[in-house]
Parts: C-alpha cells; structure tokens; sequence
C-alpha cells in the first residue's frame, strides 16, 4: 500500500507533465508557486490515502486515472497574459489548454 509521500509524490509528477505539456517547467516556478502547488498536494494526497486505505479505490485503478490524465493532449499555452476581447466578451483569444 502506498504512504501519503507516494501519492504527493505522483501528484506532483502529474502536474509537472501537464504543466510541460502547456508549455511551463513546474520546478522552475517561483517559490510561492511551488509552495501553493504542494501545499494543495497536501489535502488531495490525504483523501487519496484515505480512499485506497479503505478499500474504495486500489492503488491499479489510482495509477489507471493518473496515467489517462497524463496522456491527455493539452494545448499550448501563450507566455504573456492575453487580453480581454475589443467587444467585452469573455472569449479569450487563445485555445482552451484542455481540448475535447
């Protein structure tokens, strides 16, 4: 059975891959942002814990989800801030970085 360390461990390894994959290396991040990432690591990391400590979900079907969430393509995501559209809609003028 998997420790609380494990399952930070693999949620952090998860959002490094996203994060690569939307253009951004997590470890080069500022220190807040590192903190913030590994401090809401925390919490999911404990019910994870909980969930495969009482038999609700197993550490296989775990790894299954992470791996399936790794894999998903994402889109780019534009270095500099964009702006609102001209007509104050709320469409931004790049992709969602979760495409369907």
């Amino acid at each position: 059975m998997a420790t609380l360390k494990n399952y930070m461990r693999t949620l952090w390894d998860m959002q490094q891959t996203v994060c690569n994959a939307l253009g951004m290396d997590l470890r080069r991040a500022s220190f807040e942002n590192r903190c913030m990432v590994i401090a809401i690591d925390a919490p999911i990391a404990l019910l994870i814990k909980i969930l495969t400590d009482k038999g609700l979900v197993t550490d296989a079907e775990l790894n299954g989800y992470v791996q399936a969430a790794r894999n998903q393509p994402f889109t780019r995501m534009p270095v500099d801030t964009p702006m609102l559209s001209a007509d104050g809609s709320n469409t931004l003028p790049f992709p969602d970085p979760i495409q369907e």
